[in-house]
């Protein structure tokens, strides 16, 4: 690495550089084996009055007349650069994707909150579709299956972003257990369990399986680019 910086005044034995530069050439002349002055004679001498690195200038006298430029070992630099950005925190991870659960165009039916049977309440939304039709992981996870008399064939999806996803009223289940990507086949469209058209029953809960659901509608209404 060469730092040249012509800044001598005419008639001046005063050499005056920015004050980063004196402390970085000092810095390096302290770790390297020694500095030396290239394409000036061997009687060519540098001196530095270190003024004060904070000050925007220092002077450098100079003898004799040619402009030095310092030949400095940079591998030192390098390795200092290096160490600091070891002990940088890594970058936050990229926002999940996340997909439409039902990759063909659906419809949306049945709203979030509507009342059931008994008092019981609608805890998610319907995305219409024919039977048979793929249902997808909308983020990565680990996924399982279950069955019951209300929602027929079933996947839990514990995402990777700490959600947990339903999706019920399969015809069948997926082929694969255990953890999944975001857009892999785990079930297929069905009118199984309580359901009077096929469909898949989407619910979200931030908070765990236990936790209460929130309204799936918006976030999967723009994934499957559905206008309500």
């Amino acid at each position: 690495m060469h730092l040249k910086y012509p800044g001598r005044r005419r008639g001046s034995r005063m050499l005056r550089i920015p004050g980063w530069m004196a402390g970085l050439a000092v810095f390096a002349m302290m770790a390297s084996s020694g500095v030396e002055a290239a394409d000036a004679s061997p009687s060519t001498t540098v001196s530095m009055a270190l003024v004060d690195v904070a000050q925007p200038y220092v002077a450098v006298e100079l003898d004799p007349e040619p402009v030095v430029v310092l030949s400095l070992d940079a591998q030192p630099l390098i390795e200092l650069i290096e160490a600091v950005v070891a002990t940088l925190p890594p970058p936050p991870p990229p926002p999940p994707v996340w997909l439409c659960p039902i990759s063909t165009p659906v419809r949306f039916t049945d709203t979030y909150g509507e009342g059931r049977n008994g008092g019981r309440r609608h805890l998610g939304v319907d995305l219409t579709a024919p039977v048979g039709t793929p249902t997808v992981a909308p983020v990565s996870g680990s996924v399982r299956y279950s069955r019951d008399a209300n929602g027929g064939l079933s996947w839990h999806l514990d995402g990777d972003d700490g959600i947990y996803y339903y999706g019920t009223h399969l015809s069948r289940f997926g082929s694969v257990t255990g953890h999944v990507d975001a857009g892999t086949v785990i079930g297929y469209v069905g009118q199984s369990g309580d359901a009077s058209i096929p469909h898949l029953h989407l619910e979200i809960h931030p908070g765990g399986i236990t936790a209460p659901s929130i309204n799936p509608t918006p976030v999967a209404a723009k994934a499957c680019n559905n206008t309500l």
